[in-house]
């Protein structure tokens, strides 16, 4: 699996909820550095965190590593609404 995929991932993820790299990097208890590297392809240690970013988004560590998350985003939202 590609961290290029899950960074991405991390990041529509993030978007689509309105939080800042900051409230991400509070959440899974990082430096905001940490956490913009992860977003950004250049660290490994994302894979550390998949439980915890499967926790604070409400998703199935499957949809995480999905390539079609921006759908699975859309139907969430839809049922959230």
């Amino acid at each position: 699996m590609k961290i290029t995929l899950i960074s991405k991932n991390l990041k529509i993820l993030r978007i689509s909820k309105g939080w800042t790299l900051q409230n991400v990097a509070n959440l899974i208890h990082v430096s905001l550095s940490a956490y913009h590297r992860m977003e950004n392809k250049s660290c490994k240690s994302l894979y550390d965190h998949i439980d915890k970013f499967c926790e604070i988004y409400n998703i199935k560590e499957t949809d995480l590593l999905h390539t079609k998350i921006e759908i699975a985003i859309k139907n969430q939202e839809q049922t959230i609404l």
